[in-house]
């Protein structure tokens, strides 16, 4: 992983992610539980990784088991988006679309690049599609479409649990429990959250918006972010594995 150069940086820097997005006053239980199912979903995926490594062939490799981490984080990323916005969402049954309008006011996910550990390492961004303004709203992330088709019919759409889609579906429910101030605290937690400050005061200065954006990262297992994210580039290597396991 190299820093890009200043043009890129200059290019990348222009609508910046804003981290911390500011507590809306989400319940401890449902923070508490929030990280935890992502924890839960995050060692699912491990588990097929492990198996199945992160390399271009294999990445619309079609395993059953991933529809069900697919649809589970999509579920938690539709749970998350509504319990951010809530108390600024107008609608009362808001969907993918009104939520990346409300977000990327506050976050701009479309922005915000996650590096996925693997060989050879990825950068991730898994609501880039929120960028593109339409007349209908912004569109959703392919990912998205698919965990809709999945929940509605697993049989039929199975096709669409790829190893590309779960990575993506998981790194969203990332991305957000990392871009909100009301997550802290279990991210702290489950040692989630890294920072070169006392923890517990770091968290205390974020919650009252006193904390600089670039003071911590979000590392788990399999993903890391932070804002600095978006001045890296990764490296092109192209790992020399002796075989696939797509067909």
């Amino acid at each position: 992983m190299t820093e890009a150069s200043p043009a890129a940086r200059q290019e990348m820097n222009e609508v910046p992610p804003q981290l911390p997005a500011a507590s809306v006053g989400l319940p401890a239980v449902q923070a508490e539980w929030t990280v935890a199912q992502f924890l839960d979903l995050e060692m699912r995926l491990d588990d097929i990784l492990a198996m199945v490594p992160y390399i271009q062939p294999n990445l619309t490799t079609v395993i059953p088991r991933l529809a069900s981490i697919i649809v589970d984080a999509g579920t938690l990323v539709d749970s998350i988006c509504k319990a951010v916005t809530s108390s600024r969402m107008a609608k009362s049954k808001p969907n993918i679309k009104d939520f990346a309008a409300d977000l990327e006011s506050h976050c701009r996910l479309s922005g915000l690049n996650t590096l996925l550990f693997s060989y050879p390492p990825a950068m991730l961004t898994p609501f880039a599609e929120w960028s593109n303004l339409s007349k209908d709203g912004r569109p959703s992330p392919a990912w998205w479409m698919t965990y809709n088709d999945l929940k509605h019919d697993r049989l039929a759409r199975l096709d669409g649990s790829t190893l590309a889609n779960a990575i993506l579906a998981t790194c969203g429910v990332h991305q957000l429990v990392a871009s909100s101030a009301d997550f802290y605290v279990p991210l702290l937690r489950h040692d989630v959250l890294r920072t070169n400050m006392n923890p517990q005061l770091w968290v205390s200065c974020a919650l009252k918006g006193a904390i600089a954006e670039s003071d911590a990262m979000v590392e788990s297992k399999l993903f890391v972010i932070t804002p600095s994210m978006k001045c890296l580039t990764v490296l092109d290597v192209t790992p020399e594995y002796p075989y696939t396991l797509s067909p």
